[in-house]
């Protein structure tokens, strides 16, 4: 009887083993995303923006579902670790590939303010108050319409 016991106790746990980890239970499995933070302190209402791997000839979906307005911000989350272009467009039907990509790292927060005349590139870390990265700074060339391949 006691052998039965400790059979069935051992095969019990056999099973729980195998189902927390034989099973997905053991472990995250998504792929390391990192989250983007636009800002909009320019005085143009941005309408897109297009967040597409560097090595992708289409822009791919409008990443925000309405407008950005001065003083606004968006916080687009769960991009994967890739670098990227980014497209923006505008209300006035104009657009700015910025010609500086950006490189997503896991768990991190990269924040991007359009500003009237730059666009000025910031990466903070997660938890992290202070900048821990200052890039240079874009200028504003608009050219071509929304939709526009890459």
């Amino acid at each position: 009887m006691r052998s039965n016991l400790i059979r069935l106790t051992i095969g019990l746990l056999l099973v729980a083993c195998f189902c927390l980890f034989g099973c997905g239970g053991g472990g995250d499995s998504s792929p390391p995303t990192g989250t983007l933070v636009i800002t909009n302190s320019s005085a143009k209402t941005i309408t897109g923006v297009y967040v597409s791997p560097t090595t992708r000839n289409t822009w791919g979906v409008n990443q925000i579902s309405s407008p950005i307005y001065y003083g606004n911000s968006r916080t687009i989350v769960n991009i994967p670790v890739d670098t990227y272009d980014i497209k923006y467009t505008f209300s006035d039907g104009t657009s700015f590939v910025s010609p500086t990509t950006l490189v997503m790292t896991a768990g991190l927060t990269h924040t991007r303010t359009l500003t009237k005349l730059a666009a000025k590139f910031i990466d903070e870390g997660p938890g992290s108050s202070t900048p821990t990265a200052n890039t240079d700074l874009d200028y504003f060339n608009i050219s071509g319409e929304p939709g526009d391949p890459k």
